[in-house]
């Protein structure tokens, strides 16, 4: 394989170097090989980083995708425990929904008040949502 070097890597995902840096730091590349104090990468890191970005689209923090790529995808039950942590996601990204549908109907409902007192609207709007 084709060794890349940190810009040419960049190039071809358009992230950042300091952004690759990083993702070694946390253990989502694996160290590179260097030649003259230079970062080689070999190509598979593209496959890599295509996966870290398509898992941060996704809502995965770092450390989650550090989780899914280094223990969850090498490991033998990869599929159970790749389903296992996109259930999780799912439940945490409709528990996100509910609380901006909810923040959004509190919105809504201030800019309905009829007092003339922003303050007062927003008081009084709060104070019926928490009950």
């Amino acid at each position: 394989m084709a060794e890349m070097s940190i810009s040419q890597v960049t190039q071809h995902t358009g992230i950042r170097p300091s952004a690759l840096r990083y993702y070694e730091e946390m253990g989502l590349l694996s160290p590179t090989r260097r030649i003259g104090g230079r970062r080689q990468y070999d190509e598979s890191v593209l496959q890599r980083l295509a996966l870290i970005q398509t898992g941060q689209q996704a809502g995965f923090a770092l450390a989650e995708l550090a989780i899914l790529l280094n223990n969850v995808l090498e490991s033998e039950s990869s599929g159970a425990a790749w389903r296992d942590l996109v259930d999780r996601k799912l439940v945490e990204m409709d528990e996100r929904l509910r609380n901006i549908h909810s923040m959004k109907r509190l919105l809504e409902d201030i800019m309905d008040c009829d007092d003339d007192s922003l303050a007062e609207c927003i008081v009084l709007t709060g104070q019926r949502h928490q009950l």
